[in-house]
């Protein structure tokens, strides 16, 4: 039986991490994560401070369409068939129901850089720090990854799915 009180971020975390810079685009943002199967990662300056993080929730925030981020350039629609409805966009249309449509163009995100895009509040815990307290830091956050650092230096990183790794190996 596991012992969740002694199950540490140390113990979860993954130390092989991918960063980007905050001037890759979000089209690298994009490729790296499905490259990488991951669903988020570090965002470091020039000089490798780490400065953000962005992930797929930042990349699909409707906000960034909402606000006309992009110019009205749009190639392709996000909206797609809908199992729940049984119909297909073209056939809502057809039945006189109107989608609101989040739109975006490749051009847009060859152009958008992630420091633009990502979360600059960068949440980080000791890697002593217990797994209850670290689920109830990303429980109170709202939030699918915790940084680990040790003296101002970044550690590692732990998920929800290393949380949940760790806990169904035991």
């Amino acid at each position: 039986m596991i012992d969740v009180d002694r199950l540490s971020a140390q113990d979860m975390m993954k130390t092989d991490l991918i960063s980007l810079n905050v001037r890759s685009t979000l089209t690298e943002a994009v490729r790296m994560f499905e490259e990488n199967g991951v669903s988020g990662a570090p965002v470091v300056n020039d000089t490798g401070d780490l400065v953000g993080v962005i992930s797929l929730t930042d990349v699909a925030r409707s906000e960034h369409f909402k606000t006309e981020r992009f110019d009205g350039r749009a190639t392709q629609s996000v909206y797609e068939y809908d199992p729940l409805l049984d119909l297909r966009p073209d056939e809502l249309a057809d039945e006189g129901i109107e989608l609101p449509s989040l739109d975006y163009d490749q051009e847009g995100l060859d152009l958008e850089t992630v420091e633009s895009w990502m979360t600059a509040r960068i949440v980080s815990v000791s890697p002593e720090t217990t797994l209850p307290e670290l689920c109830r830091i990303m429980a109170d956050e709202s939030i699918h990854r915790v940084f680990v650092a040790s003296n101002g230096r970044l550690q590692g990183v732990v998920t929800t799915f290393d949380i949940v790794k760790a806990i169904g190996s035991r």
